[in-house]
């Protein structure tokens, strides 16, 4: 009897005590954003907004067109999350040094990622970090000459998972205490 209680018991521990849970990715496309300017945009648990405040451009073109200043995107993130990643890229007209920064609640800089985009480069380049407690990121280009146009093609974050571990854990020690204890009288 009691090596089925133990046997029950570590089952049920076993079973309950899961540990951390990979989360799903989320990607947001920015080709799939509206047309238009605006001064924010929600997608798949992530809100895009210009750290200056100015407007956004979409649909590839996020961050700037030849005739303006060059801006920075934010993208605050619904529930934080444990990694980032942007594709940043350019139609090689000039140099676009890339950049991404993620912070905490508390606007505390935790991680940042750069690259250099020479002139005469077409495409894109992926930019990612992976630190715990991310609230939200900031990216885009900085220190480029002349107000070069900057597209984003896609956020990727993967969310924080929480995980009731310890209350799992003391359903189902009860749950095999309870089994026991009928077992007992039963028997």
């Amino acid at each position: 009897m009691r090596k089925l209680t133990f046997i029950l018991l570590a089952w049920a521990i076993l079973i309950a005590w899961t540990g951390p849970v990979a989360a799903t990715p989320t990607i947001v496309s920015f080709e799939d954003f509206p047309s238009g300017t605006f001064s924010s945009h929600t997608e798949d648990g992530a809100t895009f907004s210009a750290v200056e405040g100015g407007p956004l451009r979409a649909v590839f073109d996020m961050l700037a067109s030849a005739a303006t200043p060059m801006e920075e995107i934010r993208a605050d993130i619904d529930g934080g999350a444990t990694f980032v990643s942007v594709d940043l890229g350019d139609g090689g007209g000039d140099a676009d040094p890339l950049f991404l920064e993620v912070y905490d609640m508390a606007d505390s800089l935790l991680g940042a990622a750069s690259d250099l985009l020479p002139a005469g480069t077409s495409g894109f380049r992926t930019l990612s970090i992976s630190e715990p407690q991310i609230a939200y990121a900031v990216f885009g280009a900085r220190g480029a000459s002349g107000g070069s146009s900057i597209f984003v093609r896609t956020f990727a974050f993967e969310p924080v998972v929480t995980i009731p571990a310890p209350g799992g854990l003391l359903l189902a020690a009860l749950g095999v205490g309870l089994v026991s204890s009928l077992r007992r009288r039963i028997g």
